[in-house]
């Protein structure tokens, strides 16, 4: 797919305003992307970073807000996660229900 295509998907799921729902939707739609190697993988692996980087942090902080973790912790926590660590993460992430989990 051509890169572009993924912008309206990172503005909607990764502005400033953000929720588990919308991250978990981005990442199963850019892990597959990410794990090509075509025009869309470089752009899809940074969004995916970024998701799983803002999923995993459950408060706000700075100029972004998540709406389901509306609060800033008291304590500023320092954390990295490499390449590697997203990917994995991102396949281990929990996905909302599919139309034919929802059928069975």
């Amino acid at each position: 797919p051509d890169p572009l295509s993924l912008r309206p998907l990172l503005s909607r799921s990764l502005g400033v305003k953000r929720n588990g729902e919308m991250l978990r939707e981005a990442v199963s739609t850019l892990l597959p992307l990410a794990k090509r190697h075509d025009a869309a993988s470089d752009p899809a692996v940074v969004g995916l970073l970024i998701a799983v980087a803002a999923f995993l942090r459950e408060e706000s902080r700075g100029a972004h807000h998540r709406t389901d973790f509306p609060y800033r912790a008291d304590i500023a926590r320092r954390s990295r996660l490499t390449l590697e660590e997203a990917l994995t993460k991102a396949e281990e992430f929990p996905c909302s229900p599919t139309l034919e989990d929802v059928e069975q």
